[in-house]
């Protein structure tokens, strides 16, 4: 099948626009997926006037889409030390079951009592407004030398928890699908906790032989497969193959009606030792800056300008809930390990609400359980928490002195 020239053109000047962007958005202290979203949003309006977008666009766009979703989870696992976590739990353990509870809870309650949507829907909602993006949130840290201080520490452990568990109960939702997509048959819902028990325990079956195998390879296999590549092959190729292979990891957990976000994760958390030396490779960081951008892009086409009203409407609801949920789950029990200060700022940090609540929204958006409106509704959550947060923290930490003298703070920046 020949490629149009068109499509070329509409990707070359997407690349070019996102770069421009992100660029842009870096010297305003913007998180850059707000402008991805919002040049999402731009094309979807140039379609709607001229028809840009054939089902070949559409389908070259949904391919990127998906190699960006690869490249988020796949760096988000890289992120996670599953070590270093374990060995600093305990403290976080409450205060993370409080956030994910409270958040998802919340969020349940507002979909499906103050908008009426279905159990699906709701539960799609929930599950979004249950994860964190602490990327937008560490820039800000980094940037006031806060980020290796003891709460920083535990905020980087507390938000890696977050996703982990939103990621779980995505696979959870997702196996529920059939008895999600619309009204369900009668005398299901009933037994919906059956149901999710006994697709959750063939879902939890699943990842605990893929998560097994991941270990067994990064345990045994990891080393001297590195070492053979990094021996054997040239700069950028041993980290081509690195991501090759997380590649196969993501499609065989898909395969396995894990999802694709599912296997990514595991496949960088399969490459931990490599974290750093993953991260910091310029091709790697290249692969990143080249593909995620049209993770968003591709939400924001998916939006329907036409239902700006009604998805601002039903946004801010979602929004009122999003920030109750970590303010109250995440803020609060704090308290119990730092002082007030220190506790509203990790609520204000666990805010944002981007790569994952955006995953799960797409997902269940695509599998017909999430309507236009509640999509709508989690994109303007998205937008308004990355933007909002940032600049509270911004205030928060400068009037965070105390925070400088904690055990492994660097100087402040």
């Amino acid at each position: 099948m020949r490629v149009e020239p068109g499509f070329l053109i509409l990707v070359g000047v997407a690349i070019l626009a996102a770069l421009l962007l992100k660029s842009r958005c870096e010297r305003l202290r913007i998180p850059p997926l707000v402008s991805y979203l919002l040049l999402g949003v731009a094309l979807r309006i140039l379609h709607d006037r001229w028809g840009l977008l054939d089902d070949h666009a559409r389908w070259g766009l949904g391919f990127l889409a998906e190699v960006g979703v690869f490249c988020l989870l796949f760096r988000v696992g890289l992120e996670c030390n599953p070590g270093a976590l374990l060995r600093q739990l305990r403290p976080v353990i409450p205060v993370w079951v409080a956030d994910v509870l409270t958040s998802a809870v919340l969020g349940y309650l507002a979909a499906r009592y103050l908008l009426g949507l279905d159990l699906g829907a709701a539960l799609a909602v929930s599950t979004a407004l249950s994860a964190t993006s602490l990327g937008v949130s560490v820039v800000v840290w980094e940037e006031t030398g806060r980020l290796r201080s003891r709460l920083g520490e535990r905020l980087i452990d507390l938000a890696e928890l977050d996703d982990l568990s939103a990621i779980a109960l995505l696979s959870l939702l997702l196996a529920a699908l059939p008895y999600l997509g619309g009204p369900l048959p009668a005398g299901v819902e009933d037994g919906l906790g059956r149901v999710l028990l006994e697709r959750g325990g063939a879902l939890a079956l699943k990842a605990a032989l893929l998560g097994s195998l991941i270990y067994l390879l990064s345990r045994f296999a990891l080393e001297p497969m590195t070492r053979f590549l990094w021996v054997s092959e040239r700069a950028p190729d041993p980290l081509v193959s690195v991501v090759a292979i997380g590649l196969v990891v993501a499609a065989v957990s898909d395969a396995l009606g894990l999802s694709l976000a599912v296997g990514a994760l595991f496949a960088g958390l399969g490459f931990g030792s490599l974290g750093r030396r993953v991260e910091d490779e310029a091709s790697f960081l290249a692969l990143y800056d080249l593909f995620t951008p049209f993770f968003f892009l591709g939400i924001g086409v998916q939006f329907n300008p036409t239902l700006v009203l009604e998805c601002a409407g039903w946004g801010a609801l979602l929004l009122v809930a999003a920030l109750l949920g970590k303010l109250l789950g995440a803020g609060l029990p704090f308290l119990a390990l730092e002082d007030r200060h220190s506790a509203l700022l990790v609520g204000v940090s666990m805010l944002p609400r981007a790569e994952i609540a955006l995953v799960v929204a797409q997902t269940t958006r695509e599998a017909g359980v999430l309507p236009e409106s509640g999509f709508g509704g989690l994109v303007f959550v998205s937008a308004s928490t990355c933007l909002l947060s940032p600049l509270l923290l911004q205030r928060l930490l400068r009037a965070s002195p105390a925070l400088d003298c904690e055990p492994g703070a660097p100087p402040p920046g």
